[in-house]
């Protein structure tokens, strides 16, 4: 049986009308499982006087909190990534910046054979000066999480870019001669 030693009654509060079941150990598998009461009565002498009579149903909803989105900017080919792993259900992923919603490509949604939760992904183009945000939903939870990030270029005299953000993986892209490279951007 697949709820043995997963389930616990509280028989001390039947007499007050708490038919709660708990239920542990949680599983992916338990979403949407449903779980019927019964009630059977039986008299002093052993005899039925209810049978099996249906009190309540309820549905199992099974849910788990999503990582904050990490957004990592690449300056290169002006794309950036959200991503977030661990939770479920499936949710939904969108970019806004400071102008409303971004078009992002279609969100990469893996789900995990073991665990049976979800990773997602997403890249959006960015152009100068925008306020990006990624938001991911989480819609069993209610539950919106939020990571903001901004870029700026700037040039100088020389035909570098100092690009600034607010979040420590950002990189100085300079050019010579032709070549890229980057170089980890110091911290102010």
């Amino acid at each position: 049986m697949i709820y043995r030693s997963r389930t616990q009654i509280f028989l001390d509060q039947l007499p007050s009308g708490n038919f709660s079941l708990l239920l542990k150990d949680l599983k992916v598998d338990d979403d949407q499982k449903t779980f019927f009461l019964f009630h059977h009565q039986d008299d002093k002498n052993g005899r039925t006087v209810i049978q099996d009579k249906k009190l309540c149903i309820t549905n199992v909803k099974v849910a788990r909190g999503f990582q904050t989105p990490v957004v990592m900017i690449n300056y290169e080919d002006r794309k950036a990534e959200c991503s977030s792993t661990g939770g479920y259900p499936e949710p939904t992923l969108t970019w806004t910046h400071q102008n409303g919603f971004l078009d992002q490509d279609i969100p990469q949604i893996i789900r995990d054979p073991e665990s049976g939760t979800f990773n997602i992904s997403s890249t959006v183009n960015i152009t100068e000066n925008q306020i990006l945000t990624c938001s991911i939903f989480n819609p069993t939870l209610n539950e919106t999480l939020n990571t903001t990030q901004t870029t700026t270029y700037q040039s100088n005299r020389n035909g570098s870019y100092n690009v600034n953000g607010d979040q420590s993986n950002c990189f100085k892209v300079a050019v010579y001669g032709g070549n890229v490279r980057t170089i980890p951007r110091a911290h102010d």
